[in-house]
């Protein structure tokens, strides 16, 4: 294989079929062999094998070895010269020592599945066609590269998967396909599963979980957000990236620099120092900073600073690799705020529509009429907004027929402004945050605290503030913990024999032989001995509008307090707590068991760590301050009545 290793990193930034011919021979090769041992020779006459795949090999192939970069605008950036890698490790399970995973891990893995579960812009979608990439240079597996924004849910997930090595005119033979399934020759790469509508997310779930449970030995590669509701995938691992550092983004600055012939990294780097640590967190941050240092020579204060420079370089034609200022004209005929304006609309309503990207050309008009209407806003015509988006002010790309901003926050950041600059802005955020889709506009709330911290705190921490006034003033802190997190689910656990709640044929728990105390979105479980009898304890979270939100809590915190809490009976003995707790029933949280937390470390440190990494819903185990909620919940209540008079004077 090393052989075709050298060709292919000698052909990768060549057209598509020279990658193919690095590298199909030998996937074919083995492909054949395999089908010839299974008695499918009738497949191969004149090498019908090698056509089918041909075509989807370069197809994919194409599509992974080139990236978009809010850096450089519509220029499609080689994969192989601008992809910093980044590395990875298993999400915390209580331990403080992190367990690193290796690339080749990902790539030679023969059993496990993979969750890679990380925040917005730590580069997943890249990380996702890298895997690919090298999926077609060092593994026999067959890669699929699925983006699931685009499954279409009238069909199930491995119709959609099929339908990938469909040519024009021509449908890929569906037995050769379901044989190659049964025979676990896929890695499936399934890219977005925060992006795909929340009314299809569970059905979704039940597809990856059923293929992971009856797709033998193909392998599952899935990437989000965090969120609720994560699909339950068997033998899987969940992973993190590490964090970005400081050397990976001298490294991602100087890829930038070399491949345009440009010396913008050069100053930077002097400057890096003086940038603050929260702006060099993600590869889209430094992204962001080389792209508006190179245009304004100038390091921004703030993560929004970054998007509001963006649009005014894009607007006004300042360049990167171009300093004579050359402003296009604008086809829509839109002034500098006007633009805004209606491209704020645009955002929103796609983010309310649950939308990332249009699907054709079609829908993007039909969605841009729309936004025009509601924002009284009217361009020369829809066509030529949109063709401003992808020319004039290129913060949208176009992928075949999707269209699409450059990055996913690009929308939300806009969709954010719209609600800030909205005349009644608090009203209309409430609606969201009162809503049942809140958790998928997490990053526009995120926005919203940093361009505008009085609105999000008016309403997200107002809300959580007067939650945690209500709370009894003197409880201890595992107390306050629990019960603070309680605000927000409700949470049960339990000690359940092995032997009698096993999954047949299966070494999983069996949740469907128990009476479950409530509607649960996620469960999480490790093997216990006690009295030389295995135990699973398994951890339940409920489903519901779950409003929580990590910032909301930054003002409401003890003083001083560490990321994590540290419990205060870590020293005591607790080899004998199992034996006292009730088994083969769930036990949720309420006054008259909460001790059994305070006895037990392990089982303390285990359940905060299940509401954290492990399920994905991005919470840390809190210890608020009631004095504090107090103080700021006078204070918007203050605010508020000064409003009001103000409103009365000008009424």
């Amino acid at each position: 294989m090393e052989g075709i290793e050298s060709k292919v990193a000698l052909e990768a930034a060549k057209p598509a079929s020279g990658l193919i011919a690095a590298i199909l021979e030998q996937k074919i090769k083995k492909i054949r062999a395999w089908t010839e041992a299974r008695e499918l020779k009738s497949k191969l006459k004149e090498d019908v094998l090698a056509k089918l795949m041909e075509n989807y090999l370069s197809n994919l192939a194409h599509k992974v070895s080139e990236i978009t970069s809010i850096a450089f605008p519509q220029i499609k950036l080689p994969i192989n010269e601008t992809y910093e890698p980044l590395s990875l490790h298993v999400s915390s399970q209580g331990s403080v020592v992190k367990r690193e995973v290796s690339f080749e891990s990902i790539l030679n893995a023969s059993k496990s599945n993979l969750l890679l579960i990380d925040r917005a812009g730590m580069g997943k979608s890249t990380f996702s066609k890298y895997v690919v990439s090298q999926i077609l240079l060092k593994s026999e597996r067959i890669p699929i590269f699925f983006e699931l924004r685009k499954i279409n849910m009238q069909e199930n997930l491995i119709e959609n998967l099929a339908k990938l090595f469909d040519g024009i005119g021509e449908d890929f033979d569906r037995n050769l396909f379901y044989k190659l399934l049964s025979a676990g020759k896929f890695y499936v790469v399934a890219d977005g599963f925060d992006e795909v509508p929340l009314e299809a997310q569970e059905k979704l779930s039940t597809y990856l979980n059923d293929l992971s449970i009856d797709g033998g030995d193909n392998l599952i590669f899935l990437t989000s957000r965090p969120q609720n509701n994560l699909p339950d995938i068997v033998r899987c691992k969940k992973l993190e990236f590490n964090s970005f550092s400081k050397e990976q983004a001298i490294s991602l600055i100087k890829r930038y620099d070399r491949f345009r012939g440009l010396n913008v990294g050069e100053g930077l780097i002097k400057q890096l120092d003086s940038v603050p640590e929260k702006l060099l967190e993600t590869p889209l941050l430094v992204s962001l900073l080389y792209r508006t240092y190179g245009v304004n020579n100038s390091i921004a204060d703030r993560v929004c600073t970054f998007y509001d420079d963006i649009y005014n370089a894009l607007f006004k034609g300042h360049d990167i690799m171009n300093k004579n200022n050359y402003t296009r004209k604008k086809k829509s005929g839109l002034d500098f705020e006007d633009f805004r304006r209606l491209l704020r609309s645009v955002c929103f309503y796609m983010s309310i529509s649950r939308m990332t990207s249009f699907e054709s050309y079609t829908k993007a008009i039909e969605h841009i009429r729309e936004a025009s209407k509601r924002a009284n806003i009217a361009p020369t015509t829809a066509d030529n907004f949109l063709d401003d988006l992808l020319v004039s002010v290129p913060l949208m790309t176009k992928e075949g027929l999707e269209i699409k901003f450059l990055h996913k926050t690009i929308l939300e950041y806009f969709a954010a402004e719209y609600l800030i600059y909205h005349s009644d802005s608090k009203k209309k955020v409430l609606q969201l945050f009162n809503s049942k889709y809140f958790q998928s506009f997490g990053k526009v709330f995120d926005f919203i605290y940093d361009i505008s911290p009085s609105l999000f705190e008016s309403t997200v921490t107002f809300f959580w503030a007067s939650e945690i006034v209500s709370l009894e003033p003197k409880m201890d802190q595992v107390e306050l913990v629990f019960r603070s997190l309680n605000l927000t689910h409700k949470f049960a656990f339990g000690l359940w024999d092995v032997r009698k709640y096993t999954l047949e044929n299966t070494e999983r728990f069996d949740d469907s032989k128990t009476s479950v105390p409530f509607n649960f979105m996620q469960l999480s479980y490790a093997k216990l001995e006690i009295d030389e009898v295995d135990y699973y304890c398994v951890f339940m979270v409920s489903t519901g509008d779950i409003k929580y939100h990590q910032l909301a809590f930054k003002e409401l915190l003890v003083s001083g307090q560490e990321e994590r809490i540290t419990h205060p009976y870590a020293e005591a003995n607790h080899e004998d707590d199992f034996k006292k707790i009730k088994k083969n029933c769930w036990i949720t949280f309420n006054d008259s068991n909460v001790n059994i937390f305070k006895e037990n470390t392990w089982l303390y440190f285990s359940a905060m760590d299940f509401l954290s990494s492990r399920s994905g819903l991005g919470m840390e185990a809190v210890n608020p301050s009631i004095e504090n909620a107090k103080i700021l919940v006078d204070r918007v209540n203050e605010e508020a009545k000064y409003d009001e008079e103000i409103e009365g004077y000008l009424s």
